[in-house]
């Protein structure tokens, strides 16, 4: 009896935390934030595909390091349903309300039910996870797919089951295929969330082939158009000595960078004219870091979240873009939740009372001000935004 309640509590908990989610995502969603430069170029773009389906050749569907065309075919749906910014960013939304749930299942799965949702919690209120949900870039889409790459990658090594890693393979495409520098963060992973046991499945022939053909179908797109060109955007990457401002390969200056001042700022959600909630996000998170050692899981998370930065500012001659830190927000966030809930109980409700007074005075920012401040006639966005919406006719 005490099970059914308690399993009944969660339930009321997540869909409560999941409404709250929908309202912060839905709520003035035309309207809030203004428009990006790339959103409404986005929505044409997926209108022309229509036409052009299955032509993955096409110069204007290259799929640069940053954007992957899954954005093109994620909205096309919606902008044929009506062509407006409300309805191409509907989808974008969507997706990012379903990675609040799958950061509850990742975090359950991981230590415990009152871990997944705080962590879900906190993902769903923090500045950077909010923004991206809110405008129809690839991002929120990249990391949709990557969370269900890794909840699948988990129940393959729990239980072996070859059809978990073949889903996890797809998902794994289909989030590089959104946004290839998710690449990176799938490389960060795979090491900590696999057991040994289940190594030995992958590298029997017949299973590999398997996942591998299908991780190809999941990036096709990508895969048909460098064949097509030859690798060219490949042969630039591994072929360029260094960036215009003098960024190179294995560089420390990079990758330190990336740690100290990128890291920071996109854990607290200092990102396009947000707020200094994020102050305690960064502190909540720099608390989780010592208690994260204490356990295997949270170490493991720890490791991946530093892994990341350090493969990307390694590997690329590109320099690390503050918006790719979106794809380890639940890692943190997860992390933070299991420092929280293992603290002594008045430190927990000290750190949870901060989250909500912050939270709080974060949308009342978010909502108002920072939406007064862009329709002001007389402030810089106002006429960056005037510019955007006349040079498109998707209003």
């Amino acid at each position: 009896m005490n099970s059914l309640s308690r399993k009944n509590r969660t339930k009321f908990i997540l869909v409560t935390l999941l409404l709250l989610a929908s309202f912060l995502r839905l709520y003035k969603l035309e309207s809030l934030p203004p428009p990006w430069v790339d959103e409404i170029p986005n929505g044409e773009m997926s209108l022309e595909i229509k036409d052009i389906f299955w032509s993955y050749f096409s110069p204007t569907l290259m799929p640069s390091f940053y954007e992957g065309p899954m954005i093109f075919y994620f909205l096309l749906p919606f902008a044929m349903l009506k062509k407006s910014l409300m309805f191409i960013r509907l989808p974008i939304a969507l997706c990012s309300i379903a990675t609040i749930y799958l950061t509850f299942l990742i975090g359950k799965d991981l230590f415990d039910e009152k871990v997944g949702l705080l962590s879900s919690f906190l993902l769903a209120i923090f500045p950077l996870h909010l923004y991206m949900g809110r405008v129809a870039m690839e991002h929120t889409i990249s990391l949709f797919f990557s969370l269900l790459f890794l909840f699948f990658l988990k129940k393959f090594s729990k239980s072996s089951k070859i059809s978990y890693l073949v889903l996890s393979s797809f998902f794994a495409g289909l989030s590089i295929q959104s946004r290839p520098s998710s690449l990176f963060f799938i490389l960060a992973t795979i090491p900590f969330f696999m057991e040994k046991k289940s190594i030995k499945r992958i590298l029997v022939p017949a299973n590999f082939l398997l996942i591998f053909s299908v991780f190809l179908l999941g990036i096709f797109p990508i895969v048909s158009y460098n064949v097509k060109v030859e690798f060219k955007e490949l042969k630039e990457i591994l072929n360029s000595g260094q960036t215009k401002e003098g960024i190179k390969i294995f560089s420390p200056h990079n990758i330190l960078f990336n740690y100290f001042t990128l890291l920071p700022a996109a854990i607290g959600g200092e990102f396009l004219y947000l707020h200094y909630f994020s102050l305690p996000l960064l502190f909540l998170f720099l608390y989780s870091l010592p208690l994260s050692f204490r356990k295997k899981n949270s170490r493991k998370l720890v490791f991946s979240l530093l892994l990341f930065p350090l493969l990307y500012s390694s590997i690329t001659l590109t320099t690390f873009r503050k918006i790719d830190y979106l794809f380890i927000l639940p890692i943190a966030s997860i992390l933070i939740s299991h420092a929280i809930l293992s603290s002594k109980p008045f430190v927990r409700n000290g750190l949870l009372l901060i989250i909500v007074v912050s939270a709080l005075h974060f949308f009342s920012y978010f909502f108002f001000e920072f939406e007064n401040s862009w329709k002001d006639p007389n402030s810089m966005h106002f006429w960056e935004v005037e510019c955007i919406l006349h040079s498109k006719d998707l209003k």
